[in-house]
């Protein structure tokens, strides 16, 4: 609906990003992995045209932790790296260093850089 609403240029409230993220979270959990990162691509494209530059945002650091995941899944460990890092960018000031997706973050990170020595 969202997607018929926007290609008929109707405003969505906002909700299509979240919507494709979570979409993606499920087509993730299901191994469809290359709709999963076509649907947070999406997602972050419309999140960053609708946020502030330069100021933390934690749902772009959920998409790039969302994004990271996937990219883990496919085995592209430097793609991955770097969507991971730009989640911690944004869910850290966001949210706190002790947040869980923050700490989600940083292990998936932790356990990208060790897989690649």
């Amino acid at each position: 609906m969202l997607e018929a609403n926007a290609a008929a240029g109707q405003q969505d409230g906002g909700y299509q990003p979240v919507v494709l993220l979570r979409r993606a979270d499920i087509e993730r959990a299901m191994g469809r992995l290359p709709e999963a990162e076509r649907d947070v691509e999406q997602s972050l494209e419309l999140l960053k045209r609708r946020s502030e530059p330069d100021v933390p945002n934690s749902t772009i650091g959920a998409a790039y932790l969302t994004l990271g995941e996937i990219l883990q899944a496919q085995g592209r460990a430097e793609e991955a790296e770097r969507a991971l890092t730009s989640a911690l960018q944004q869910l850290e000031p966001s949210l706190g260093a002790n947040h869980p997706s923050t700490r989600q973050a940083r292990a998936l990170l932790e356990r990208t850089r060790v897989g690649d020595r």
